[in-house]
């Protein structure tokens, strides 16, 4: 657990990782999907994470599971349950965390806050703080120095944004 103010606080705060390959697969195959083709790839797509993978799987099945062997590998569906769950999450979005969203959006890479600091126009502290909250709500993700959107939330930017 990472401590939000101080290791004396009571308030925490915990980041939630995705399942586990095993339980992923078991997911998606409970869900309709027994003979998905690449699964693993389709798991990782979806960050392992358990509501977009059974809403996901609940949408390729209800369109009559072969949809999979029809799409490219790295199609991104985006089922109206989870454009909702996105939608309310961006509807919490400061101006400033839309704007820096909407910044990585564009970008096929991960970026460093410098990068952003020269291209978005943005103070510093700002910057920070905005990187900051959307790391936070999980819709950017930070490896080392460096921030991206994961494919769904991308995708979702890219499409309502």
């Amino acid at each position: 657990m990472l401590a939000v103010k101080s290791e004396n606080t009571p308030i925490r705060h915990l980041p939630l990782r995705g399942l586990d390959a095993t339980s992923a697969e078991k997911l998606v195959r409970d869900n309709g999907l027994e003979e998905i083709e690449n699964c693993s790839a389709f798991i990782d797509r979806y960050q392992r994470n358990p509501f977009w993978l059974k809403t996901v799987a609940s949408l390729i099945q209800e369109l009559g599971g072969c949809l999979t062997d029809l799409l490219p590998n790295d199609t991104i569906l985006l089922p109206e349950d989870l454009k909702d769950s996105l939608q309310q999450q961006c509807d919490r979005l400061s101006e400033l965390e839309i704007q820096v969203i909407s910044l990585l959006a564009k970008e096929s890479e991960s970026v460093t806050p410098a990068w952003l600091l020269e291209k978005g126009g943005i103070p510093p502290s700002d910057l920070f703080n905005a990187l900051q909250s959307l790391s936070r709500r999980c819709l950017s993700d930070r490896q080392e120095s460096f921030y991206k959107l994961s494919p769904i939330v991308k995708q979702y930017v890219i499409s309502n944004l």
